[in-house]
């Protein structure tokens, strides 16, 4: 099953609105960034080609040092920081709101060959599709 154009946003308890599985979501649904209690669930769009699986993440405001991509035995995780910023009485006020996001893959993929490339506030991973069993944890480097 293919998953181009799939687009979603999270709650408290689950990486998606689709009952948790991104696989069973349907195609173009309305990315919505949710925050709840100070965690931030940035809207993450999944697509497919015959080699591999790409992520997009709607990351805003966020620096490329704070972000962490990983692949664990066939999940892809994805967590970072984003530190927010006002002013009140006078006083510069900054407080960090963090995200994490886990999606199981529906393939196989080869995280040791996983890139991922951040620009303008998006972040995006291609993951090559394989048959083979890979090693439990893969972190992927951010460029």
């Amino acid at each position: 099953m293919g998953m181009n154009g799939r687009v979603l946003h999270g709650e408290a308890t689950v990486s998606c609105i689709c009952s948790g599985d991104p696989h069973q979501c349907n195609a173009g649904e309305v990315a919505v960034p949710v925050i709840d209690h100070g965690n931030w669930l940035p809207a993450v769009e999944f697509s497919e080609t015959e080699e591999s699986l790409m992520v997009s993440v709607e990351l805003p405001d966020v620096q490329a040092e704070n972000i962490a991509v990983s692949v664990v035995d066939n999940e892809l995780s994805i967590r970072g920081e984003r530190v927010e910023g006002g002013v009140s009485s006078g006083q510069t006020l900054h407080s960090q709101v963090s995200f994490c996001r886990s999606f199981p893959m529906p393939v196989k993929v080869w995280g040791e060959h996983a890139t991922a490339h951040f620009a303008s506030g998006v972040l995006h991973i291609t993951l090559p599709k394989t048959k083979k069993k890979q090693g439990p944890r893969t972190a992927v480097p951010l460029h």
